[in-house]
């Protein structure tokens, strides 16, 4: 009966999106400097399902949700009670740093993970959503593949969100370690690709630029570029 009511509630806000234009169906999702030049697609592509874990996935899958919505389009965010705990709640005031207006977010609260991934599966399948967000414990191979047929047949990406990474096989085209990094201000993140099809392993040190809306090198390049000259320097008077 819960499944049937969340999924009731579901179709019922989805009527209200099916006439927004899927014009978001092809390409990628541009993220930024660190990670487009390295993915062999030059972005995250749309119509797959991608994973994202680690005590930083949440916001990291909000970041990663904004850039599909960059084309138009709704995210839908489908929650799941057993995991709030681990991945935190969600307000306007988090979405907003990542330029997610509530008029283009849709929660969809579920108890556990089957209720989430049936929720998930009918967001996939309606036409305006641009993104699709699953918080799931555990995603066995074959639903993972019924998952990844579904966007395929759609417009929009899926995001698979979990606290913890999972080794396990699955269909998620890529599979991501998102860690939360110190500073000052500002939102920060050691992201890992560990794992996926057609991508090499790779380690980026990236920040969320607020005015871009798009992620950032964590140290900007000039800053870098400094920090060298001064171990050069510093190399040089040691070794004189």
């Amino acid at each position: 009966m819960a499944t049937a009511a969340v999924l009731d509630d579901l179709r019922v806000r989805a009527r209200a999106i099916e006439s927004v234009r899927a014009a978001f169906g092809r390409g990628v999702a541009r993220l930024g400097g660190p990670f487009d030049a390295a993915l062999p697609w030059g972005g995250l592509p749309h119509r797959a399902l991608h994973e994202v874990s680690g005590l930083a996935a949440t916001s990291a899958a909000a970041a990663f949700g904004r850039r599909f919505l960059g084309r138009g389009g709704v995210l839908i965010w489908c929650r799941n009670a057993r995991l709030v705990g681990e991945l935190g709640e969600l307000d306007d005031a988090g979405f907003a740093r990542f330029g997610l207006e509530p008029a283009r977010v849709v929660v969809v609260r579920a108890e556990d993970d089957a209720e989430v991934v049936a929720a998930f599966e009918a967001a996939l399948r309606c036409r305006g959503v641009a993104c699709a967000v699953a918080e799931v414990g555990r995603l066995d191979l074959a639903a993972s593949r019924r998952l990844q047929r579904v966007v395929e047949a759609g417009s929009g990406a899926g995001l698979i969100l979990r606290p913890e990474p999972d080794p396990s096989p699955n269909a998620a085209l890529t599979r991501w370690r998102a860690e939360p990094l110190p500073a000052a201000a500002g939102i920060f993140w050691r992201l890992v690709l560990w794992g996926g099809r057609g991508a090499a392993p790779g380690v980026w040190a990236v920040r969320w630029d607020e005015p871009t809306l798009s992620f950032a090198p964590a140290i900007p390049a000039a800053d870098a570029a400094l920090g060298e000259g001064r171990a050069v320097s510093a190399a040089g008077t040691a070794a004189g």
